[in-house]
């Protein structure tokens, strides 16, 4: 063995679990154990058994996990790694909707949606149909709206998990088996916005992946042996509606999944993972091993966790046992102090003096509570120490006013049908617009088919109509109806190999063209789908050059058109900048958008639209085949785009001079979108917007923007074109939550609920609250996750571990309580424990 391997002494179970490259296994790995550089150590492993790169996938459920296992395969198999999928569990499922989002009519372009996002759109709808005492009537200010807002979307992800097979449709969460006939009628408002924004959340993500996975079976089949080794880390954080999509994914049945289930922490969003590991056993037969070897801490603090763990739990998973080269450390400190304020001076004073006696980052010191309110209030006391300190809630970096400003312009950018970021952009960007101005768009133009974002694109002011550059184009211009079909579904890896397209002159075809393309690349199992063998190819491929050469001679001054067309498009100009060609600008328009617009349809998918319709439809699955029925469904939709023409015409007429100057700047933008690095367009951005400007009394808040251009330039897919990084740079954004940004500039102390630390490390851990009602918590209704929390957090420290209480706390109503240290302390062993009270 060579690589990383060669760097590291492996011990027999180590030894075993990455030697074992074929058929299932569970890999019980708790804290400390080594199981990062395991699942990399199996990835050098098997690819020097034969496995290829490219059929391989690796997910984890943080970004940080993600990038750790990223760095550490880069570093043993620098040009291997880059073929190699390796994302979070959310992640893969975004990017397997873009990709088959064309063939099952789902919007490719759609943005999502983080719990900021949802709940505002809650909130909206709850009380644009007065649907806001659907709980607790008593009060309706903004937090007590949040709050329900947030529960009711609980509920309805909840719903979403628990979803069976044949329930599941691709017009999402309709609210079925919800009692309450509201909460019924609010969910199904909430999907059919979500629809209408080009919008998922996260649940949808994996609900929609299950449902393609249901009712298309050649999507099931091709996904299901589209990787021949796959691994999933922290299984403990699965529910079962995700484990669904993994064992779909798995039909190699060559799976290995990693996790600590007495670690376990995440019941109250609905995972389930001794429930996942039954089935997993039951579904697979795996090989089971155990890697009960801590390397990280010391023998102290292992001793103390591993004596928590054994003695509290009703049920214990894995053990801790200290490595030889772990050193003996000391006991862990618990103090109780006289109430919560002095507990927190406490906490900083040994803070101080832990980093003077160590000589400690900041970064490498956390305070972990069992709420963010309990954070912020310790946060306060150590800012007023002096101590530098963040908390999670404060560190969620894009959620920011000032981030969500920047980032509201590159989602519109992405996709021009998001309302919440043109919303934002409107209110915040344009002068005289507001709430009402907003509202009154809305609900003039919803009759007319005319939605917020309309007002954002440079093509809705050509004709005062967003629909009129397509009336022109069809009735007395040129139009080019285009299709592809490709090796596979990535622009930066896939290739186009084959090319169809018909020219429309004044609404009458005037001529049409289909060519194979020659590729370096195996069509492989994309045969399945569009029947193109390697042999056609070779026999009847045309120079790739050649064929796009023609089809961009024919673009200037064309409207092009396609069913999804931004994927056909994306395909096209990704393999133009790799043979070196120059894409020349144009404006689209898509079918499948404009069905959405303007017809009434279960599905938006062509073949089924057209067979809706009555319409002569084409081939499926081949190019030319598809392109013939777009022109059906175009021909079909003038007439009916026709009809509110004039309406649209007054209405956009009527903010014009509003409207018009933003949009021209959205159409900069995104022609330099094309040509910029991501973090060059932002800095480009902000310049011309100026934002800086905007927070001149608020220099944190330019400093967070300066922050925002670094994080696109460290997280920049530098080996795709620049558009395409966009857009993976705008879903890490998405996806990123709380302390996933964590780098090395932010040398503070963490202040964080325990849930947000997991996967963290630190040289020295404060478990602060620790009181009987807090930890655990008076309203838990699952104490063993509650005792599984405590042990999550007694894990994360290599160095020190303290543990803090107090003996009065004041209520909300002003009463003094007695309080008592936490039950947990007396399950851990004496020896490993000193006492201290202040």
């Amino acid at each position: 063995m060579g690589g990383i391997i060669k760097q590291m002494n492996l011990n027999p179970d180590q030894q075993s679990v990455v030697e074992h490259i074929e058929g299932p296994i569970m890999v019980l790995a708790p804290a400390g154990s080594g199981k990062t550089a395991m699942l990399a150590l199996r990835i050098e492993q098997a690819i020097k058994a034969g496995f290829q790169p490219e059929e391989m996938l690796c997910l984890t459920f943080t970004n940080l996990a993600a990038r750790q296992l990223r760095v550490r395969v880069e570093h043993a198999m620098p040009e291997r790694a880059r073929q190699i999928w390796m994302s979070t569990f959310h992640g893969f499922c975004t990017s397997l909707l873009r990709m088959e989002a064309g063939r099952v009519g789902l919007p490719g372009d759609f943005v999502i949606y983080d719990e900021d996002d949802s709940i505002e759109l809650m909130a909206r709808l709850m009380r644009d149909h007065k649907l806001d005492q659907i709980t607790n009537p008593a009060s309706r200010n903004a937090k007590d709206m949040y709050l329900k807002s947030s529960d009711i979307l609980q509920c309805f992800e909840k719903h979403k998990s628990r979803a069976e097979g044949d329930a599941l449709s691709l017009s999402g969460f309709d609210g079925e088996g919800l009692e309450d006939e509201r909460l019924s009628r609010l969910c199904r408002l909430y999907s059919k916005e979500l629809t209408a924004r080009h919008a998922f959340d996260f649940a949808d993500l994996i609900y929609y992946v299950r449902a393609i996975f249901h009712k298309h079976r050649d999507l099931r089949e091709k996904w299901a042996y589209r990787f021949q080794f796959i691994q999933v880390d922290e299984i403990q954080d699965t529910h079962l509606a995700e484990y669904s999509v993994i064992r779909t994914l798995a039909a190699s049945q060559n799976i290995a999944i990693y996790g600590d289930l007495d670690q376990s922490i995440y019941g109250w969003r609905g995972s389930t993972p001794f429930r996942v590991r039954d089935n997993f056993m039951r579904d697979f037969e795996p090989t089971l091993y155990g890697l009960p070897m801590n390397y990280r801490a010391t023998r102290m603090l292992i001793g103390a966790a591993d004596s928590f763990a054994q003695r509290a739990y009703s049920k214990r998973c894995t053990r801790l046992l200290p490595a030889p080269s772990c050193h003996q450390g000391k006991p862990v400190l618990v103090h109780q102090a006289a109430d919560e304020e002095a507990e927190g001076r406490w906490i900083g004073s040994l803070i101080q003096k832990h980093k003077a006696d160590s000589k400690c980052a900041f970064r490498n010191i956390a305070v972990l509570c069992r709420s963010n309110k309990k954070a912020d209030d310790l946060g306060k006391i150590l800012s007023d120490m002096g101590i530098p300190c963040i908390t999670a809630e404060q560190y969620n970096f894009f959620r920011r006013q000032e981030i969500k400003d920047a980032v509201a312009f590159l989602r519109l950018l992405l996709n021009p049908y998001d309302i919440s970021s043109a919303q934002r952009i409107m209110l915040r960007h344009v002068e005289g617009v507001g709430e009402g101005t907003i509202q009154r768009i809305m609900e003039d133009g919803a009759a007319a088919g005319i939605r917020v974002p309309d007002l954002l694109r440079e093509e809705t002011f050509i004709h005062n109509d967003p629909f009129g550059h397509i009336l022109h184009a069809c009735e007395s211009g040129r139009v080019v109806v285009l299709d592809t079909e490709t090796t596979g579904l990535s622009s930066q890896d896939d290739e186009v190999i084959e090319l169809a397209y018909m020219q429309l002159e004044k609404g009458e075809v005037t001529g049409e063209w289909a060519n194979l393309l020659r590729s370096v690349k195996p069509v492989g199992r994309s045969v399945q789908v569009h029947g193109i063998s390697d042999e056609m190819l070779v026999q009847d491929g045309v120079d790739p050059v050649i064929v796009l050469g023609s089809l961009f001679k024919i673009m200037p001054g064309s409207l092009i058109v396609g069913h999804n067309v931004s994927y056909d498009l994306s395909m096209i100009q990704a393999q133009s900048l790799r043979l070196g060609l120059e894409m020349p600008p144009f404006i689209s328009a898509d079918t499948c958008e404009l069905a959405r617009r303007f017809l009434k349809s279960e599905s938006f998918r062509l073949t089924e639209l057209c067979a809706g319709l009555g319409l002569r439809a084409g081939v499926a699955h081949r190019a030319l085949g598809d392109v013939q029925s777009t022109v059906s469904l175009l021909q079909h939709l003038v007439p009916v785009m026709k009809k509110d023409h004039e309406r649209r015409q007054s209405l956009v007429a009527r903010y014009r001079e509003k409207f018009v100057g933003v949009a021209a700047l959205m159409a900069r933008f995104r022609t330099e979108a094309n040509r910029l690095r991501p973090h060059h367009l932002v800095q480009e951005m902000i310049a011309t917007l100026g934002l800086m400007e905007t927070y001149r009394k608020e220099p944190a808040r330019q400093d967070n923007l300066r922050r925002l251009v670094t994080i696109l330039e460290e997280h920049d897919f530098v080996e795709r074109p620049p558009l395409e990084a966009l857009k993976g740079i705008v879903q890490f954004a998405s996806l990123a939550k709380h302390l996933d940004q964590l780098s090395d500039q932010d040398n503070k102390v963490i202040v964080a609920p325990v849930h947000q630390s997991k996967g963290l490390e630190f040289d020295a851990v404060f478990i602060a609250g620790a009181v009987d009602g807090v930890m655990p918590h008076y309203y838990a209704t699952d104490l063993e996750e509650e005792k599984r929390l405590f042990y999550v957090a007694m894990t994360r420290p290599k160095e020190a571990l303290y543990i803090s209480g107090f003996r009065t706390m004041v209520t909300p109503s002003g009463r003094i309580q007695e309080k008592k240290m936490t039950p947990y302390i007396q399950h851990i062993a004496p020896q490993c424990m000193e006492y201290q009270r202040s």
